[in-house]
């Protein structure tokens, strides 16, 4: 599976513009505020943008599925990225 990006309902596969990982810059673009991650393992991690929940950001029915296993009581809201970790530097 490529690194998904989950937003407004829809996935679509993304890649990084070089071609080898993502820029920050690059991933500030696709969320709501600085990322966070939940690490899922340790290939793959969530990134979601800090600051959707404080703008009101729909749930992210998709993304809260993902972390349920190592967040049981959270939930995420906005856009968010499933990525191989190694594809963030």
């Amino acid at each position: 599976m490529g690194t998904i990006l989950v937003k407004d309902g829809c996935m679509r596969e993304i890649k990084p513009m070089n071609g080898e990982y993502f820029t920050p810059l690059e991933i500030d673009s696709y969320l709501d505020g600085a990322p966070f991650a939940y690490v899922l393992n340790e290939e793959r991690a969530v990134l979601v943008g800090v600051l959707a929940k404080e703008k009101g950001k729909p749930v992210n029915a998709v993304a809260t599925s993902w972390i349920r296993e190592v967040d049981p009581s959270d939930y995420v809201c906005g856009p968010a990225i499933l990525i191989d970790r190694k594809l963030i530097r």
